[in-house]
């Protein structure tokens, strides 16, 4: 019964993905200098339950046969600016993604006693920008108004079950069927191994810490190769009554890939954010969360830092987040 359910859960969801018109972005050239083939948006929310926005939570676990639904609205501001040259010394800031409205479709099943199965499909209704074409072109680009981004499957099997810390491993696995020229897909399998570390039961405190990498095919987006990372991720809660907690997470993701050289030597590029949040269990199976989040501006266009050159946030990530998240569990 539980895999009959299961096929259907991930069929139908799938199937949800492809009807929503994804096929016309296999024709997407994605080995130019400025490739859109990437995604925007660099955070992948959890699937399974989690009091974090960006952190899994390895002491929440799905028993056999029990579904977890969620639901993310994300604003993110100015995901992806370029400088383009121009007259102006400082060159011509250039807002390839200026506004994205990303929903996200949260489902995860337990297996076994201690893993489970989780799939997010992330859907753009909105988003406005120039488009890669506003680089070049004297009378601007258009982005793509609406967009679809790859689906992800989760497998996360909880290693450490008992104790004061527990961990689990996972896989995350995403499907190139977003829209690649549209900056909502890659042009391959996406890998994302990690280990999460979470407390349990240390009173009104809950820390968890995720560490992970993410293998998958690189892309040149001016001078920034974007391709195999690490993650490190930390996320600090308090609950300052029952149905009030309070939290702040910050994470970054340091490339693999040397960068370009450029006027000022080897680029740098850390996509790195943090984050704030309030949230309540309105009930014992409902969870809600709203929070907000600025950038990190620790990447630069050298790695020689005395000069007074601008430091900015990396490519994916926005000046500004905000995030509204509603968790519904069997």
């Amino acid at each position: 019964m539980l895999l009959r359910r299961l096929s259907a859960l991930l069929l139908g969801s799938l199937s949800l993905t492809g009807l929503l018109g994804v096929g016309e972005a296999r024709a997407q050239e994605c080995s130019s200098a400025l490739s859109p083939c990437f995604d925007a948006n660099d955070l992948d929310l959890p699937v399974a339950p989690t009091r974090f926005a960006a952190v899994e939570d390895a002491s929440a676990q799905l028993a056999p046969g029990r579904l977890s639904f969620g639901l993310g609205f994300s604003y993110l501001r100015e995901p992806v600016v370029v400088t383009a040259p121009s007259p102006d010394p400082e060159g011509r800031r250039v807002p390839l993604v200026s506004d994205l409205w990303q929903a996200d479709l949260l489902i995860a099943v337990g297996l076994l006693e201690e893993l489970h199965l989780g799939i997010g499909l992330p859907l753009r209704p909105a988003q406005e920008g120039g488009g890669a074409d506003a680089v070049t072109s004297r009378v601007g680009g258009t982005l793509r108004g609406s967009a679809v981004a790859d689906p992800r499957v989760i497998l996360g099997w909880r290693v450490l079950p008992r104790g004061p810390v527990v961990g689990r491993l996972q896989l995350k696995v995403k499907l190139p069927l977003g829209d690649e020229g549209a900056f909502a897909g890659t042009s391959g399998l996406t890998a994302a191994p990690s280990f999460v570390a979470t407390s349990n039961e240390w009173g009104p405190w809950h820390v968890a810490a995720e560490l992970g990498a993410t293998f998958r095919s690189t892309t040149r987006f001016g001078d920034v190769r974007l391709g195999n990372q690490l993650r490190f991720a930390l996320g600090v809660r308090y609950s300052l009554f029952r149905l009030l907690s309070v939290g702040v997470e910050g994470w970054l993701a340091p490339t693999l890939l040397e960068q370009p050289l450029t006027p000022w030597g080897r680029a740098r590029h850390v996509p790195a954010e943090w984050h704030a949040s309030v949230g309540s269990p309105l009930t014992e199976r409902l969870w809600v969360q709203l929070g907000a989040g600025t950038g990190l501006p620790l990447s630069s266009q050298g790695a020689i830092d005395d000069d007074g050159r601008e430091h900015f946030v990396g490519v994916g990530t926005p000046a500004w987040r905000a995030l509204a998240l509603i968790r519904v569990t069997e």
